[in-house]
């Protein structure tokens, strides 16, 4: 008889009644009652593997790396973000100090690698590039 829910603790609570009516006595039905209780408990816990003396520090130890775990997931996943951020701050900062940089295609649609050399003509005046296209290799 299994006696998970509801309707289990209502059928349990009807058959203590009916035993009592029968005169048996209710300290006895109580502590037959919670002997089956505990008796259930420990196969249960021994069917799952946690029947022996280890199983609390099993159990504790499970908890542990779960957390570790956790905290390991949530630290990778702020350092994904930071990365993120940082390489978005960066080409900002990048595109507002040297200009847009599209992507180059020469003709006959082959696409080529850009090459930037820096060139600054005098003092205090913002660099100059010049675009050297080269031929990607063909896959």
């Amino acid at each position: 008889m299994m006696l998970h829910d509801e309707g289990g603790a209502a059928l349990l609570a009807a058959l203590v009644d009916q035993a009592r009516l029968q005169g048996a006595n209710l300290a006895t039905l109580r502590a037959l009652v919670e002997t089956a209780s505990e008796a259930g408990a420990a196969r249960a816990l021994h069917r799952v593997g946690l029947g022996d003396a280890g199983a609390g520090g099993d159990v504790r130890e499970l908890r542990d790396l779960l957390d570790a775990w956790r905290g390991a997931r949530r630290t990778a996943w702020r350092t994904v973000v930071r990365w993120t951020m940082t390489g978005l701050i960066r080409g900002i900062a990048l595109e507002h100090a040297f200009g847009a940089i599209e992507p180059l295609e020469l003709e006959g649609g082959i696409h080529g690698v850009a090459h930037f050399s820096s060139r600054c003509s005098s003092a205090g005046r913002r660099p100059e590039f010049e675009l050297q296209a080269e031929p990607r290799e063909q896959r």
